[in-house]
């Protein structure tokens, strides 16, 4: 790469400095002034990612294969929303966990996993991108199970197991496009995988081994169980950044843009749409506010999933496919990580009404920005989902049913933050305002809350999307109101007739099929099993009784072996045996 060079060596820090951070609490005096700095463990991402150039790149010859890292233009937009929740997060837990006696765990999980997310955005070698993946994800168990209660320890057996298997799949999937393409490097290992003859396992190992990150269906089951126990903070980039790891791992891995994978594509397409559609509606069955959120996030990864499977689908039209998946990955991530932290702050205390009315707005402004409204970064976002879309007609079948369900995942969005909003009302009203430290909390979640506002105008600053595809996204259009406006329409009706939910699905929702299926599975290897068990315990008598009859002369073996061991008898019998010797032997 020519360009290696320019990333000088102190921008490792992006990885370093979190490890640093986190090899630092062993010393117990300094802890207080560490926690402090936490935060500034995300700043040189954020740094990396206004100002390097993508390109940049270092090879660094004594760590692992001679790994890679490198900032392209997929890793720059990703490195930004990253690093700034991250950095807004740790502003927020250091007034929020401050009092927790769990604190010191939590944030030097809080920088391991800080550190496995920035740095496998950069990593371009297959085994710094496992390393750094695998480091964020069980370092995230730490996050998960931080309150040690029942629920949560259950959200991290759960989180836990996905996870293993997932760090499976993306091992063998990675070690085999490593082989089959005689090569260690992403970029060059991706080019040449379409025509290998694993390219197909390959690629299954990778959408399903990233798609348990990525929360798609059916795999999505430990998102609603870990978002609601971790902390607010730890729920906001679970949410916001790691989930978004999957969905780098796709844009990574699978040959996007790449002929040969219509059918592949059409799947993927498919599910994607599921996703948002099931995601919201089981979301709306949610009584926490942060099941509610982690269901959204399902639905909104789903949008996301229907653009990875148009790069497979239609090729032609990748670039517009990338700009329009780069733009939603960052607004969703700056958006859901905005609505995580407002669960903390939504019942925040007040001074006076004015600061009350501010507080409650930036509390529905993220929320109308994941619905799409006109001149929201999300209906720009969406705008351009439906463009890339009708795009496909040619290639893709029933594109006018997919737009339809496109519109019905709008619906459901919109109820699924009416209900998101609905719930924070009434949790506010129950426990009235709380007086935690409110600058420090409220000021990271008011600065987020403004980059999601400013983000139409802001992005362009990235200088990631060129003029001409921000032209393809940022083009308001009042016809796609109608969605929002039926959405409201149904909920103030439900509201006004005081309807109840007749159904209530619990967290996890398909995750009770799973665990039917595995008890299933062992009450018929138990029924395989026992037979199996019984006849062995009727080999064993069977042998025993043999055994016994075979070993019964035993008393009279004994005795000779004792009247042959006498020095005597032994004595003669040697001299017997020479004399017969001798006498074989002609003398």
């Amino acid at each position: 790469m020519s360009t290696m060079m320019q990333m000088p060596v102190s921008w490792l820090g992006i990885i370093f400095l979190p490890l640093i951070l986190a090899g630092l609490f062993v010393f117990k005096r300094i802890r207080p002034f560490l926690i402090k700095l936490v935060p500034l463990g995300a700043l040189p991402a954020l740094l990396a990612s206004l100002f390097m150039h993508p390109g940049a790149g270092i090879k660094i010859p004594w760590l692992f294969f001679e790994s890679m890292f490198v900032l392209d233009a997929t890793g720059k937009m990703f490195l930004f929303f990253t690093s700034v929740l991250w950095l807004l997060a740790g502003m927020y837990s250091v007034c929020y966990v401050s009092d927790s006696s769990r604190r010191i765990r939590y944030f030097v999980c809080f920088l391991l996993a800080m550190s496995g997310n920035l740095g496998l955005i950069l990593a371009q070698d297959v085994f710094s991108f496992y390393f750094l993946f695998a480091l964020m994800s069980f370092s995230s168990f730490g996050l998960v199970v931080h309150e040690k209660s029942a629920d949560a320890a259950y959200a991290g057996k759960i989180y836990l197991i996905l996870v293993v298997i997932g760090e499976a799949f993306v091992f063998l999937g990675l070690l085999l496009l490593a082989h089959s393409t005689d090569t260690i490097y992403i970029h060059e290992a991706v080019k040449l995988l379409s025509s290998q003859p694993q390219c197909g396992t390959v690629m299954g190992l990778m959408f399903f081994g990233f798609g348990i990150k990525a929360g798609a269906l059916p795999l999505h089951v430990w998102l609603p169980l870990a978002h609601p126990v971790a902390p607010t903070p730890a729920s906001a980039v679970l949410s916001g950044a790691m989930i978004k790891a999957g969905l780098l791992g796709w844009v990574r891995f699978l040959p996007l843009g790449a002929s040969g994978f219509q059918d592949w594509g059409y799947t993927i397409i498919l599910l994607g749409i599921a996703a948002a559609i099931y995601g919201a509606l089981v979301g709306l069955t949610q009584n926490k506010i942060k099941s509610v959120l982690a269901y959204s996030s399902i639905s909104q990864m789903g949008m996301m999933t229907i653009l990875v499977g148009v790069g497979l689908l239609n090729p032609a039209i990748w670039k517009k496919s990338w700009m329009v998946l780069m733009f939603y990955a960052v607004h969703h991530g700056l958006a859901k990580g905005a609505l995580f932290l407002s669960v903390g702050t939504a019942v925040s205390q007040m001074k006076s009404n004015g600061l009350r009315l501010l507080r409650d707005m930036a509390v529905i402004w993220p929320a109308v920005a994941v619905v799409g409204l006109p001149f929201t970064s999300g209906e720009m976002a969406k705008g351009g989902l439906k463009m890339v879309l009708k795009k496909s007609s040619a290639v893709l079948p029933h594109v006018e049913l997919i737009l339809i369900l496109v519109s019905v995942s709008a619906v459901t969005t919109a109820l699924i933050m009416a209900r998101f909003l609905w719930l924070t009302w009434r949790v506010k009203q129950e426990t009235g305002e709380t007086s935690r430290d409110v600058p420090g909390l409220m000021l990271p979640w008011m600065i987020l809350v403004l980059l999601v506002f400013l983000f139409p105008f802001w992005i362009t600053f990235l200088n990631v999307v060129p003029s001409d595809g921000m032209g393809l996204i940022i083009k308001a259009d009042l016809k796609n109101m109608w969605p929002f406006g039926l959405a409201m329409g149904i909920f103030i009706a439900a509201r006004l007739l005081r309807l109840t939910n007749p159904l209530r699905i619990p967290q996890g929702d398909v995750l009770w099929g799973y665990a039917k299926c595995v008890n299933g599975l062992r009450v018929w290897i138990i029924g395989i099993i026992k037979p199996l068990q019984k006849g062995r315990e009727n080999l064993e008598g069977g042998l025993g009784i043999l055994s016994e009859n075979l070993l019964r002369p035993s008393k009279y073996i004994d005795s000779m072996v004792e009247f042959f061991s006498s020095w005597k008898v032994f004595g003669i019998l040697i001299f017997s045996l020479c004399i017969i010797l001798m006498m074989s032997l002609g003398w």
